[in-house]
């Protein structure tokens, strides 16, 4: 949804900008046009492989800063650059196409390399293969429920518990094999197995649902007052969930009983809401973007 993007961070030359998942600089290269020479472009990336191809993409282009950092230490990256606002936003939450299909990523369902999914290895200790064998049932249940059923949720973790017992769950491979064993045939039949499932423990391992909420709430802190834009793209359910939860309760203002006269809590929005409903891609954008887009939704805000 790059055009949809552009539209709603409604950029100008000389703005800056931060995107605080730069992954293949997709967006980056276009936000770097739009604000010209006299602009700033502030990417953070947590994946080293990604931030190594963003680099190369961006070598080019001006006023370019780039921080192996991830989403939530925006604070401390625009300290570093003497930044106390910033004119626009952009989180396109969730892992980039290459992170998802590259041969040598555990996160592809067939992938027999180690099952590890963390996207900053160098500074996460806890891999996917160490929760599969050491989670207990509930806690695997309560990982599974993020993205399942609680049906669903609870034969998978019983799998998974009777399978390791027999010999360690090393591969994402294994492992969605182990999920496709558990699933009923109608779930079978229509693909959705085991790809929530294996989604579920990538969100775990990386904190994402988390690192999601704060990140939001650290671009809200960021913006120009009156003017600073924000903009989210959410791929699938949990993370819709929570970026309009924490985008409504920043939009929100008095949170006093309605019996009360005067305002006690001295609360005062931080947002206001650009977009009533989440948008969905249109046609135009699945043939620029593809059909594996076909989830994702814009969230759009503007400061206070």
């Amino acid at each position: 949804m790059l055009e949809e993007v552009l539209h709603w961070l409604d950029l100008r030359p000389g703005q800056t900008v931060v995107d605080l998942t730069v992954g293949l600089a997709g967006h980056g290269r276009e936000i770097v046009q739009r604000i010209g020479p006299h602009g700033t472009y502030v990417g953070l990336e947590w994946d080293p492989e990604t931030m190594a191809l963003a680099r190369q993409a961006l070598q080019d282009a001006p006023n370019v800063n780039l921080f192996s950092e991830n989403m939530v230490e925006l604070p401390s990256v625009l300290a570093t650059l003497g930044l106390q606002h910033v004119d626009g936003v952009l989180l396109d939450a969730g892992p980039n196409l290459w992170q998802l299909t590259a041969p040598h990523r555990s996160l592809a369902h067939d992938s027999d390399v180690g099952l590890d999914m963390r996207m900053s290895p160098a500074t996460q200790t806890v891999t996917a293969a160490q929760v599969v064998a050491e989670a207990t049932e509930a806690e695997l249940r309560q990982i599974l429920r993020v993205t399942l059923t609680e049906s669903e949720a609870r034969r998978i973790a019983r799998a998974i518990v009777r399978a390791r017992e027999r010999e360690p769950i090393r591969t994402t491979r294994q492992l969605a094999e182990i999920i496709l064993a558990a699933t009923p045939p109608p779930a079978k039949y229509t693909g959705r197995m085991p790809m929530p499932a294996l989604l579920a423990f990538r969100i775990h391992v990386n904190a994402e649902i988390d690192n999601l909420r704060d990140g939001i709430r650290a671009a809200a802190s960021a913006l120009r007052p009156g003017s600073g834009r924000l903009v989210v793209l959410t791929f699938h359910s949990a993370e819709f969930r929570v970026c309009r939860q924490v985008m409504k309760e920043l939009a929100r203002g008095c949170i006093c009983p309605p019996r009360m006269v005067q305002c006690a809590c001295g609360r005062k929005p931080r947002l206001r809401l650009l977009t009533s409903r989440p948008l969905a891609p249109d046609e135009d954008s699945l043939r620029r973007s593809g059909p594996q887009c076909r989830s994702c939704r814009l969230h759009a805000a503007q400061a206070v």
